[in-house]
């Protein structure tokens, strides 16, 4: 009989097209999004970066640890000052994110770069999770109930719908100003406010503050359009000179993202934004 009943159970799930996997995270004072990795039967906090194109990234202080052997990779970056290094990679054979089990996932290193970072942010981490390991999935990035599920059934839902590229191994998302230019944002978890090209388009700005860390910046009111949709973001002009290889007009930050809904669909290369979240009940998924 129990047997009959976890049969009926999966062909359920099966139906509904829904995937169970999930990752829940919390969001720390710097903005930023955190989740747990357990690896050895031992929990790490792990940084969810979609500005980092790697699958995962762990710290040097981490792999000495666990004992993992690494190599060199072909992958050459640069530090501020210009000196130009290769990641190391490797292998970690078995691990958990959060709820989803992974087995023999590749990852770099960069020495140190991560021990750093948890300086700069206030928060300790060993681990980075990367647009990379999301990027061939379909996925809810839902900041209503701060976790991120994945899923298979097409989810039909009325929202803001741009066209994204990930042919850089990044997430880039595509935009109309009111002016019908073409303008294009990396949609990056690792950034905790949403950040505009000094030398950007002739947008429709309108100026304002965003609030950080308790403390009130100056800010552009950006308005980008999509299907009969407006969008209004909150951001900090900034110098943007390092992502000119990406061509990309800003970057679509933490703050943008507070409240809303995301939904990633790979197959058709679109990233839909719900900022109403009233009625999405009535979606199975949503339930959950």
């Amino acid at each position: 009989m129990k047997s009959f009943f976890y049969f009926l159970t999966c062909l359920f799930v099966s139906i509904q097209g829904y995937s169970q996997e999930e990752i829940h995270f919390e969001i720390s004072e710097y903005n930023l999004l955190f989740t747990t990795v357990e690896i050895n039967n031992k929990k790490y906090k792990a940084l969810i970066d979609f500005g980092d194109f790697a699958k995962l990234q762990l710290s040097t202080k981490l792999i000495t640890k666990l004992g993992i052997k690494t190599e060199k990779s072909d992958i050459i970056m640069s530090d501020i000052n210009g000196n130009q290094y290769a990641l190391e990679k490797g292998i970690i054979k078995k691990l958990k994110i959060d709820k989803i089990s992974e087995n023999n996932i590749e990852f770099f290193s960069a020495k140190n770069e991560i021990e750093s970072v948890s300086k700069q942010v206030g928060t300790i981490f060993e681990i980075v999770i990367g647009f990379g390991y999301f990027k061939n999935k379909n996925f809810i990035l839902n900041f209503k109930k701060n976790k991120i599920q994945l899923y298979k059934k097409p989810i039909n839902i009325d929202g803001f719908n741009s066209s994204i590229n990930s042919d850089y191994g990044y997430l880039i998302s595509e935009f109309k100003s009111t002016k019908n230019e073409t303008f294009r944002l990396l949609f990056d978890t690792g950034t905790p406010v949403s950040k505009l090209d000094n030398n950007s388009l002739n947008l429709s700005i309108k100026d304002s503050t965003v609030t950080f860390q308790n403390t009130q910046f100056p800010s552009r009111l950006t308005k980008v359009t999509s299907n009969n949709k407006r969008l209004c973001l909150n951001m900090e002009s900034a110098n943007l000179e390092e992502l000119k290889p990406l061509n990309v007009n800003g970057i679509f930050g933490v703050n943008d993202m507070l409240g809303k809904i995301f939904i990633y669909n790979n197959e058709n290369n679109s990233l839909k934004i719900i900022s109403n979240t009233q009625n999405l009940n009535k979606i199975p998924i949503f339930k959950q």
